[in-house]
């Protein structure tokens, strides 16, 4: 059996079929101190409990990475519009003076 840490969910997903399995056979599980019914319920709602934590913040990253975008739009866009038109308008746009302003790069 692969172990599927490289995504949380899924191997949430299988400690917790591990986690039933254990409790249809308990009888089979009780010797063993390394797995168990409160490790494996532990570890499953702390993974759990994580996840909804990293939900949430790619929520609020979201979010936030739209606000970004409307003030990109709104304010930062327009205004280096303005500064590369009224550069274009005093050196020309072919002028070796923009690589000053990086605009001739773009």
């Amino acid at each position: 059996m692969n172990i599927p840490s490289h995504n949380p969910k899924t191997l949430g997903t299988q400690l917790k079929k591990i986690l039933s399995g254990i409790e249809k056979n308990l009888q089979d599980w009780s010797g063993t101190k390394q797995v168990n019914n409160e490790i494996l319920k532990n570890t499953t709602q702390s993974i759990d409990d994580r996840l909804k934590e990293v939900e949430k913040y790619e929520k609020l990253l979201s979010a936030e990475r739209a606000n970004l975008a409307q003030y990109l739009n709104d304010t930062a866009k327009p205004l280096y519009k303005k500064a590369r038109d009224h550069a274009y308008s005093v050196y020309g746009k072919k002028s070796e003076k923009l690589k000053e302003y990086s605009l001739n790069k773009m």
